[in-house]
């Protein structure tokens, strides 16, 4: 197998050791402002970190078009998912969850995803 061209120079060393891994695997899209490197990916217990968006999607996509059978999750989707329910039903969860999931968003495109699965959920 081809290594992809990866941003993160940790992801492309590892790169190897993942084509041994046995699925399940999850790989998660991660974000934390108080680091300096706020954007990440977390392949199990292992995490790669970003200074933008743009170069953790990309790597994520990547990683997503090589290894099909890894488990793939946006952690902030799951948010959603969890408690749009409740937010159905109650005004102050509607707007708790509106604020943390589509506040949260990182870049204008990732906002209207956001906004519409909001929508939509």
């Amino acid at each position: 197998m081809n290594t992809p061209s990866f941003h993160s120079v940790t992801l492309k060393f590892d790169f190897e050791k993942m084509q041994s891994f046995d699925a399940p695997i999850t790989v998660t899209k991660a974000f934390d402002d108080f680091l300096t490197r706020p954007f990440a990916i977390d392949v199990e217990d292992t995490s790669y970190f970003y200074a933008n968006a743009d170069e953790r999607d990309e790597d994520f996509e990547n990683l997503k078009s090589v290894f099909p059978q890894f488990s793939f999750v946006d952690s902030d989707d799951n948010y959603l998912a969890e408690n749009i329910a409740e937010a159905k039903i109650n005004h102050d969860k509607a707007v708790e969850v509106y604020s943390k999931y589509v506040g949260k968003a990182e870049t204008d495109q990732e906002r209207l995803r956001r906004i519409n699965a909001f929508r939509g959920a």
